[in-house]
């Protein structure tokens, strides 16, 4: 008879390499599908969803590994989709559900499979491209002042021929920019991660992101991409040296050619725009997403539900009822166990990857520890910048990135061991707390 280890070093036991292979390609699709999602759908579903299943057939024959990041990924799904049955009262809910359980599978089959850096570089790979193709008709919209045929489908004729907001084929300029401000990060990783001409690729599309952001009008995006742009100035001392200069010149201009009166000007208006319509209708589902949480006494309305109850809350939202808040989606209409119990992974994730930060990690390690510690930082900010945002794929195809790079800190090799902070020159001591209450004991015991 076999023992268990035995078991595991037979070959039926490694990874099939065409199941792998298959899997690769799936991933490289991702970022792209998941964008195209609201453009076409295949059989009345989005592209990305039929991906997804491919995806999870996939890592499945792949003969994969279920380490930490899937073990955690498949415990709390299993809590939140049985909270969202348990909760559900329309086919609304159900749909609402079935787009989470695609995005748990994404990010659940990604962490089955991806399991080295190669894959970290792969799915780099895979947000550049299709960063690239979304940016493309997004330039196109800004030189011509036309956008395409699906621009903003489902508003108003007026509304459509007016805006100016760049969606690139999104339809959405709101959900365009999410996608490439989330991809930004990840071109990031890569520019610190690749060498050759493709590094510098990164380093252009990245750079390329705010400037389009900024077209779409989606002001959450932008104070992302800042975040983000003082994060590639942290990682270079060439961008350090030219941010410091452009501030400096930026900030001489603006004082001898007096555009501090233009400036003030532009200022107010941003504020005033905040208690604009638009402004007061975003301030209004918020209070109505309050009203119905603690209506519900933060049990939950049931998912897909808010669109349908927000009539009925107090604060008039001017036609709008879509949540605007990915928080409202989960909080609201999941309750508030799962709502805790996601934003604990979420700090739990954040804690541990400054406290692994502290530890002076190598190159490939601190890039990985700062994407994930940034990507939780701005998570709350993009949030806020969609209409909706558990039925994005994009968010989800986001979520199974910042999974990949957890996975691959987790490593066995990479985990430090608890004692290893205490060694000196190779031998293992307590802390100094602990070797004061030993000698306090050793004395007492004289």
């Amino acid at each position: 008879m076999t023992t268990l280890a035995q078991r595991a070093a037979l070959p039926s036991s490694q990874p099939s390499p065409v199941a792998v292979w298959f899997v690769k390609c799936f991933l490289i699709l991702l970022p792209f599908a998941s964008a195209w999602a609201s453009t076409i759908t295949i059989a009345g579903l989005p592209p990305v969803r039929l991906l997804v299943v491919a995806l999870v057939v996939a890592a499945l024959a792949a003969r994969p590994k279920i380490e930490v990041v899937s073990q955690v990924l498949i415990a709390v799904g299993m809590f939140w989709v049985a909270m969202g049955l348990f909760l559900m009262k329309s086919p609304e809910g159900l749909k609402e559900i079935l787009g989470v359980v695609v995005g748990l599978l994404t990010m659940i089959s990604v962490t089955l499979v991806g399991h080295g850096l190669s894959w970290i570089i792969l799915m780099c790979r895979a947000w550049l491209g299709g960063v690239i193709i979304a940016i493309i008709p997004g330039f196109y919209e800004i030189a011509t002042g036309k956008h395409m045929p699906n621009y903003r489908l489902g508003a108003a004729e007026w509304v459509r021929k007016s805006a100016t907001d760049i969606a690139s084929f999104m339809v959405n300029p709101n959900l365009f920019a999410y996608f490439i401000t989330a991809g930004m990060v990840a071109l990031i990783v890569g520019w610190q991660l690749e060498k050759g001409w493709l590094k510098w690729t990164y380093v252009v599309v990245a750079l390329m992101v705010p400037p389009v952001t900024w077209f779409t009008g989606s002001r959450l995006c932008v104070a992302a991409c800042v975040v983000l742009l003082a994060w590639m100035c942290v990682r270079s001392r060439v961008l350090m040296t030219l941010a410091a200069v452009g501030a400096c010149a930026g900030a001489a201009v603006v004082v001898t050619t007096g555009m501090v009166p233009a400036l003030i000007a532009a200022y107010n208006t941003f504020v005033e725009n905040l208690s604009s319509n638009s402004g007061q209708t975003r301030l209004h589902l918020y209070q109505n997403a309050g009203w119905m949480f603690v209506d519900t006494k933060g049990v939950g309305i049931g998912p897909g539900r808010y669109a349908r109850d927000v009539a009925d809350a107090p604060w008039r939202t001017y036609g709008a009822v879509d949540p605007h808040n990915g928080f409202t989606e989960v909080f609201v209409g999941y309750g508030l166990m799962v709502g805790v119990v996601l934003v604990a992974l979420a700090l739990a994730t954040l804690i541990a990857t400054l406290r692994r930060a502290g530890g002076h990690p190598g190159h490939i390690e601190t890039v990985l520890l700062q994407a994930v510690g940034v990507s939780l930082v701005i998570c709350p900010i993009l949030a806020l910048a969609n209409s909706s945002y558990l039925k994005a794929p994009v968010v989800w195809c986001q979520m199974a990135t910042i999974a990949l790079w957890c996975q691959y800190l987790l490593a066995p090799g990479l985990v430090p061991r608890r004692s290893a902070r205490y060694a000196i020159d190779g031998t293992q001591r307590l802390p100094r707390r602990r070797r004061v209450l030993a000698r306090a004991l050793s004395t007492s015991q004289v």
